[in-house]
Order: C-alpha cells, then structure tokens, then sequence
C-alpha cells in the first residue's frame, strides 16, 4: 500500500525548476569535481541546490553539495541538518544521527531538527528513542501538528495501529494535515480490519480530490480484503485511468480475477504488471502460480524459472516449480527443487512433506518415512501428514509405529474414516481384536462404502491365522458383518 512519506522539509519554488538554475548547478558540481569552486554559493543557494537534488532524486549530487555546505559553514545549523536529510535518504543512518546531533548541538530547541532525528531514530530501529524525541518536543510544544503525525506515521510503520489512531483522529481537525490524518486513517483501519472506517477516510479523500490514483487503489486494497472483488476491480480500474503505470494495480487486479476463478484474466493482468516491471520476480512468481491453478503445468514452470533466475533464492518458486513436476509425474525433477525449497527454508512442514510424498511415489519408502518425521516435527497438527507417514509405515510392516501415527490422526480429525479403517487393520495384525473390531466400526459408521472394502480385503488379512476371537468380538457388534467375511 502506498504510503505517506515524512516531509524532509527542504524548500522549492520556481527558480528550483528554472533551466538557469539547473545550469547553475550543475556547473558548481563541475567546478566541485574539478576542486575549482571560484565563486561560493551563499547558503540560501547551497539549501536550493540540495532541495533542487531531492526533487530529481539525485541524492549522491545532494551528499556532494551538502558536505561542501558544512565545510565552509561548520556552524550552520542548515547545512548540517540537511547533511542529515541526505545521508540518511542514502540510507546512511548512522552518519545521518552523527550530522543531526551536531544540528542539535548548534541550536538545541530547533523543532524541525529533532522532529527529523526522531524520524532517522525510527529508520535505525530505535523506536523507543524516536518517541521519546518527540514525546519531548511535545512536552514543549504540546499541539504542535509537525510533530503529532509525525509520531503517528512512526507507530503506523511499526504496526501499532491503536496508538496511531489515536493521534490521527485528532489531526482530522487539522487544516494543514486533516487530508494526510485521513488518508493515513484509511491504512490504519484496513490494517486492523476495520475496513468500514477505512473506506469513510479514503471517500473523505476522494471528496477533497476524486484523481488521486492512491486512494483509489488503497480502496481497492480494502475491497480485497473485504473478498468484495467486483468492487476491488473497479477500484483498481479507476486507480489505472489515473495513473496507467501502477503495476501494483495491474498485480491486485489478477489477485482479484484470481479470487474470482477467472484466471485467464488474472494471467492477462499479471502479464500487463510484468511489462511493465520485469525485474520484479513476485509478478513472476504470481503468474506461474496462477498457471499452475489453471493447470498449465508446462508454461507455469517456464514463469517459475524465471522468477528464480531474478531471485535465486525464492524458496516459493523453487517449490512451486516442484509441484508443477509433480503433477506431471517427473518426480526426480520435482525432489531436486523440493531439496533447494529446504536447503532456503528448513523449517518448512509443507516442502519436508512434498518432499516425502515424492519418495513415496519413486518407492524410497525409507526416505519418505525420513521427510515424513521432519515434516512433522515442525507442524505435528498435520493430520493428512500423520496419516501419510502412517501409510508408509504400514508398507515396511512397522506396524507399531503405524498404529502411533494413527492415534495422532485420530486425535487431531476424529471423522478421518481412513484412519480408522487402517487403524482396524493394524490392531487385527497386532492381535488386538476388540479394539481392532470398534475401530473398523467406527470406520463403516462414517463411510458404509468400507464394509465392501471390508469383506474384500479382511478374508485375505486374516487368512492362515487363528480368527476365532476376532469373529467374536464382530459378532458382539454386528451378526451381519461377520457374514461379510463368509
């Protein structure tokens, strides 16, 4: 979701868009590279070049101009306060809080500067220090707006919705930043679910200015959420005649179609988000995923493998291209991606239990028991999980373990028929016939069809043994069933 950014508070007019400034400029960068600056720029100039540097994203230019700045005018608060700005858009936070402190240094009570050195706080992680900056500059100045949604912004980027809420419901009186309260508002909202609130400071939005392309795809971001996907389509549609290069609208208008099982047009709009960014391995990652639902095996994989050429180490690809060979039954090709999917992620159940089923059906039982057990390890709720490894142990005649693996299927999902049906014929291997005979009844209770099953397969199990006892355990329940065995 897009996102309000701090204001950096760095100053521009017409004459930072003027083609005689810009020559200015770029000839002071000259005579900076070439260590010949004949002329020194004031500092109001030296202040519009840098802000002239951020308008066009040229941050290393800005770093140049503002570490000239500071060196000719070492007490200038400006000039080391905007040092900050730029090192830390840089993402050189740690020589940014070096530069900002100096600015405080110089002018202690400067309300932007620790405004700002709260923001480069919340950029290093220091949360903590972030707030109790501002909780100070509060204690001084306690409405000051600045400060408010600055706070509000920081307790929103670290998911404390609650309290940023709270300060962003008083800004909506604000003339100055009751548009951004709202729209921040919106996200805060959607965020915690309560998207009807959402929705009412997105519309406040879109009354102040109805072409604001953002809003409108964050009210498709909330129908999404909401699983309204007409609504969500129209949205991101309104969102796109705003503003045709938003790829993330074209990738939430596939999720939506997606959701909707239209996904001949989910891969249309996944194919549209790819030209326009085709560095992006999740719009890759998304398409293949979708072909694979379709079904199109083949060129899913194709889209996979060019999502791990962008990200080699996107265990989801690497595992979505598994199961694509899966379904086509080239199991070597699918056990050598489900092996990179848990060399990148060890502790996944799902890649450790694809993995066992692979095994299973190359008949590497042994194997497969191995990936079963560590599927289980790490998500030992898995009932289908339990019951597989059960199967498994069923088929090298471990019968004790298959008759454990089962209790734990039992446990987990007491109506899985299945389970109780091989837990029946465990217990009548294992000679424990009473119990063998309630489970087989507790089988052909959920699912009649296992009494057929039954007559077929219980002749076999129980010839060449001693049958006696397990008859009369089914006679106490069911005349009728033991004529099955007849």
């Amino acid at each position: 979701m897009n996102h309000f950014d701090f204001d950096d508070d760095l100053p521009t007019d017409d004459l930072t868009n003027s083609e005689k400034f810009r020559e200015q400029m770029r000839n002071f960068l000259s005579d900076l590279a070439n260590q010949n600056v004949s002329t020194v720029p004031s500092s109001e100039q030296l202040e519009r070049f840098v802000a002239d540097c951020f308008v066009q994203q040229s941050f290393t230019d800005a770093l140049k101009i503002a570490k000239y700045w500071v060196g000719i005018a070492p007490f200038n608060v400006d000039a080391w306060h905007k040092l900050s700005l730029v090192q830390s858009s840089l993402g050189n936070h740690r020589d940014a809080l070096l530069s900002i402190e100096k600015a405080l240094s110089l002018s202690p009570n400067d309300i932007d500067v620790s405004i700002n050195k709260a923001v480069i706080h919340d950029k290093c992680g220091n949360i903590t220090i972030a707030i109790d900056t501002l909780v100070e500059v509060l204690d001084r100045y306690p409405t000051n707006e600045d400060a408010l949604m600055t706070m509000a912004l920081i307790f929103t980027r670290n998911k404390r919705f609650t309290e940023a809420i709270s300060i962003l419901e008083k800004l909506t009186t604000s003339v100055s930043y009751r548009r951004d309260a709202h729209y921040e508002l919106g996200y805060c909202y959607d965020s915690i679910r309560e998207f009807k609130k959402a929705l009412f400071s997105y519309q406040f939005c879109l009354d102040l200015d109805p072409f604001d392309y953002n809003v409108w795809y964050n009210i498709g971001v909330v129908y999404l959420h909401k699983q309204q996907y007409y609504r969500s389509i129209e949205a991101f549609e309104n969102s796109l005649s705003l503003d045709p290069s938003l790829t993330s609208a074209y990738v939430n208008l596939g999720n939506s179609y997606s959701q909707l099982g239209r996904l001949c047009k989910a891969v249309e709009y996944y194919k549209q988000a790819i030209t326009l960014d085709a560095t992006d391995f999740s719009l890759y990652h998304n398409l293949a995923s979708t072909l694979e639902t379709r079904g199109d095996f083949l060129e899913a994989i194709d889209w996979y493998s060019k999502a791990i050429e962008q990200n080699p180490k996107h265990h989801e690809s690497y595992f979505g291209r598994a199961t694509c060979y899966d379904a086509l039954e080239q199991f070597e090709k699918a056990l050598s991606d489900y092996e990179i999917s848990i060399l990148l992620f060890p502790k996944c159940s799902e890649y450790w239990y694809a993995k066992a089923s692979v095994h299973y059906n190359l008949k590497n039982l042994s194997k497969s028991l191995e990936s079963y057990k560590n599927a289980l390890r790490y998500n030992a709720n898995d009932s289908e999980c339990w019951l597989d490894y059960a199967i498994a142990c069923y088929e090298t005649d471990d019968f004790v373990s298959t008759k454990l693996a089962l209790h734990h299927v039992i446990a987990i999902d007491p109506s899985n028929v299945d389970a109780y049906y091989l837990l029946g014929k465990v217990l009548t291997i294992l000679s424990e016939y009473e119990d063998a005979v309630q489970s087989l009844f507790c089988s052909f209770q959920l699912d009649k069809s296992k009494e057929t099953l039954f007559s077929n397969e219980f002749k076999e199990l129980l010839f060449g043994i001693d049958a006696t006892q397990f008859i009369i355990e089914l006679r106490k329940l069911d005349e009728e069933l033991v004529l099955l065995l007849q």
